[in-house]
């Protein structure tokens, strides 16, 4: 890290290495997650224990998702949040307009106790509590479960969250957040876990609520969404945390640590929010990525996302994040699975592979990124690959 370091200080001179460990205190790297990392864990014991046909068909059901047109029509940031009421594991009937009253409040949906990449988010979020309780807002958790269903996946859990029954996803649907299950996986489902038993016997076994969380500030609005059609992935407590502070601080939303987090932690990792761009680019923003210039916003969110759909279970890991007045320099590890990356068979092969940008920020959004990455050496890897 010493020798990265030296080296950017001859390009830029007036960066401090006080000032870059204090950005590492402030946690600015984005290294993976607690939460991600213990995700990570179970998809790989999954993809171990069935065959490929099995994990292609995973893959598959989260295709259907993307293309049903859910992740565009669902609420999201800016809307305002339906209220409601749903009792709690005691038929208690607890209302959203009722906890905005007392502050800032996180809804995070899971599917049902059988799910072990719920019971794994649910288990990270009651084990942060504190910090949650400390940057003011309420975490509260929902479920289509029957209540006395999700009061035994609340002790099974240890679990102090509030948990809410929504019954047949009727609130989850005032959210737009109710996704139809791919043929394949209902019909898995109905071998896996009896959602009739678990919801209900007029449950309909077809649908499942989305993983999604939302941040909604005490106005009923929607501040954060996550929104992902990967059934394994969550929201993590660090990027609900980011979206508190930039809630509570819109002057550091517009710093440069704060667009460069937030540009790397929710457009380049899940939930993939390219339109985010909108926000965080200059409307002339421009590229510069293998020697060749992207112009324009527009022009750089297609990028994006040509570059996100050629890699399946996309990450960023931020190894350094250096920032410097108005330049913010990051070096990064990119990993995930083949899905045809430089033209190659989209044979879902993990693929990894380094780089670093040089990003300037002005006025809260970027205005020019310089990129290099290790494309040689991976395009060398995928193709020897292919050719045996």
């Amino acid at each position: 890290m010493g020798e990265v370091f030296d080296l950017l200080l001859v390009l830029f001179p007036t960066i401090r290495r006080d000032s870059f460990f204090l950005s590492l205190v402030m946690g600015l790297q984005l290294t993976a997650s607690p939460l991600q990392e213990a995700l990570d864990i179970q998809k790989k014991d999954f993809e171990d224990r069935v065959t490929a046909e099995k994990a292609a068909s995973n893959l598959k059901g989260g295709d259907f998702v993307r293309q049903s047109g859910l992740l565009q029509t669902a609420k999201n940031v800016g809307d305002q949040a339906p209220d409601f009421s749903l009792p709690n594991g005691e038929g208690k009937r607890v209302s959203l307009a009722e906890m905005l009253k007392s502050g800032p409040v996180v809804l995070t949906w899971y599917r049902g106790g059988w799910c072990p990449y719920c019971n794994i988010a649910l288990r990270e979020y009651q084990g942060r509590m504190e910090e949650f309780e400390k940057a003011g807002v309420q975490l509260v958790a929902i479920s289509p479960e029957l209540p006395d269903v999700a009061q035994a996946t609340s002790e099974k859990n240890e679990l102090d969250i509030e948990v809410l029954t929504d019954a047949n996803n009727t609130v989850a649907a005032q959210f737009g957040t109710v996704m139809k299950l791919a043929p394949e996986i209902e019909a898995s489902m109905k071998r896996f876990a009896d959602l009739k038993k678990q919801n209900g016997e007029d449950y309909d076994e077809g649908t499942l609520p989305l993983a999604a969380t939302y941040l909604i500030d005490q106005e009923g609005v929607i501040q954060y969404a996550f929104l992902d059609a990967e059934y394994r992935n969550r929201a993590s407590v660090e990027q609900i945390l980011r979206a508190v502070e930039r809630m509570q601080n819109p002057e550091l939303a517009q710093s440069p640590e704060m667009v460069m987090r937030t540009f790397w932690g929710e457009v380049w990792n899940p939930p993939y929010n390219v339109d985010l761009i909108d926000s965080l680019a200059a409307e002339d923003f421009e590229i510069i990525s293998a020697g060749k210039s992207v112009q324009g916003r527009d022009a750089f969110k297609s990028w994006v996302r040509d570059f996100q759909g050629k890699i399946n279970a996309l990450r960023f890991d931020i190894d350094e994040l250096i920032v410097s007045d108005h330049k913010v320099v990051t070096r990064w590890t990119c990993s995930g699975r083949n899905n045809g990356f430089f033209g190659t068979e989209p044979d879902q092969r993990p693929m990894e592979f380094t780089g670093i940008t040089i990003t300037e920020v002005k006025d809260g959004r970027m205005t020019q990124k310089f990129v290099e990455r290790s494309a040689w050496e991976l395009s060398k890897a995928l193709l020897a690959e292919e050719a045996e």
